[in-house]
């Protein structure tokens, strides 16, 4: 038999002459080469894994972190007849910061009708006030308290920035009287300690009761 037919007859029933069964010397470094190459790409691709997955944690703890800080302002509106005084009304407005964490003010807006109130002390408010709701103020039990810009509302702290006691001069029509004071409110841009804007508007939150 030939060569030549040894090795068909070889490659037909697995029967392969030893030679070409033994790997050569330059197989030999191919494959280490090749082994090698796998090793250091394992070792690249579990490095670049290990700093995506250090990322991400991050990225969820700052998340995280943001969140556990987070202010939450809101307003509202107290209306009710003065018990031991026939005829008096008292109104308090109340800010409270019911977040988890501080609320660093930016600037303080009065607002008529969706008008910014220009007014450079609280005090200057008062003849809007007396103006637009129809009732007689007792000016000496009436107080207005604006939020300067770096005021820090403390987590659950609650601050009455408007306090009045008037004499209604329409007895019979409450809903006037309503009315007039909902068209008064304020909007409040804030921080939280991240520097987190936010943007507080009574128009949309406020409360009256």
């Amino acid at each position: 038999m030939t060569e030549g037919l040894r090795l068909l007859f070889g490659l037909r029933y697995g029967a392969l002459p030893l030679q070409l069964m033994r790997p050569t010397r330059v197989d030999r470094g191919h494959m280490n080469f090749l082994a090698e190459l796998a090793r250091n790409y394992a070792a690249l691709l579990i490095s670049i894994c290990a700093l995506f997955l250090t990322i991400s944690q991050t990225r969820a703890t700052h998340k995280h972190n943001r969140l556990t800080v987070r202010p939450h302002i809101a307003t509202y509106t107290d209306s009710k007849a003065d018990p031991e005084r026939a005829g008096v009304r008292l109104v308090e407005v109340k800010i409270t910061n019911s977040g988890l964490g501080p609320a660093i003010i930016k600037s303080f807006e009065p607002l008529l009708d969706g008008v910014p109130l220009k007014a450079d002390e609280p005090d200057d408010l008062f003849p809007v006030v007396a103006k637009t709701v129809p009732a007689a103020l007792i000016s000496d039990e009436c107080y207005i308290t604006v939020l300067r810009p770096g005021h820090v509302m403390a987590k659950d702290e609650v601050v009455a920035i408007v306090h009045l006691a008037m004499v209604p001069t329409i007895h019979d029509d409450p809903e006037a009287f309503k009315s007039a004071l909902n068209r008064f409110h304020i909007r409040v841009r804030y921080e939280s300690g991240y520097e987190e804007p936010f943007v507080y508007d009574s128009r949309d939150h406020r409360t009256v009761s």
